[in-house]
C-alpha cells in the first residue's frame, strides 16, 4: 500500500525556490562562464560594495559562507590575478582589492544581458514584487541564523567610497 501523498505548501515553496536558483544560476554560468563563475562573480561585487576593498569577513558576510570556505575562493583568485591581499594599517586586518583584470571581469559580468533576458519574463511591477517577497524572507533566513540584518549589506548597485548611490554612478576601484 503506497503512502499517502499530502501537498506541504512550504515545502513546496522551498523545494520551488531552490529549483529556481539553481536553473537559473546553471543558465547564467553556461551563458557568462567566459567570464566568471557565479562565485567569483559574488566576490567581486562584494569588494565593490565596499567601496574597492573589502576585508574576508566582510565577503564572508556578503556571501553567507564560513570564512574559510571564501579564504579559499579568494587564494585561488589572487592566485588568477583577479585580487590582491594586503595587510591593513594594524597588520592585522587582511584587504582584498581588485586587480585591473578583476576589474576588467567585473565589468564584464555586471553589464551582461543574461540576467535580464531571464527576469523580463516579469514586468516591472512584478520584479518589485518579487525583489520585496525575496528581501522578506532573507531577513527571516538570517534572524533564523543569529544574523543581523544590518550586517549582511545588499545593493544591486556597487559603488566606490565616496560615490553616490544615484544610477550612473558607478566607479570601479581596483588595487594599484
Amino acid at each position: 500500500m503506497e503512502p499517502k501523498k499530502r501537498e506541504n505548501e512550504f515545502y513546496s515553496l522551498w523545494v520551488l525556490i531552490a529549483q529556481t536558483k539553481d536553473a537559473m544560476s546553471e543558465a547564467r554560468h553556461k551563458k557568462i562562464q567566459k567570464f566568471t563563475t557565479n562565485e567569483r562573480r559574488a566576490v567581486l561585487s562584494c569588494v565593490q560594495y565596499h567601496g574597492g576593498e573589502a576585508t574576508p569577513t566582510q565577503i564572508s558576510r556578503y556571501l553567507v559562507r564560513k570564512l574559510n570556505s571564501v579564504s579559499e575562493i579568494l587564494k585561488r583568485m589572487e592566485l588568477e590575478g583577479l585580487i590582491k591581499k594586503s595587510s591593513g594599517v594594524n597588520k592585522r586586518k587582511v584587504i582584498v582589492k581588485l586587480t585591473r583584470k578583476g576589474c576588467r571581469l567585473f565589468e564584464q559580468s555586471y553589464e551582461n544581458e543574461v540576467d535580464k533576458e531571464m527576469l523580463s519574463v516579469l514586468n516591472k511591477k512584478e520584479r518589485q514584487s518579487l525583489a520585496a517577497y525575496l528581501k522578506d524572507l532573507r531577513k527571516k533566513a538570517f534572524l533564523e541564523l543569529g544574523m543581523p540584518i544590518s550586517k549582511i549589506p545588499f545593493s544591486s548597485r556597487p559603488v566606490s567610497a565616496g560615490a553616490s548611490r544615484k544610477p550612473g554612478r558607478t566607479r570601479l576601484m581596483r588595487a594599484k
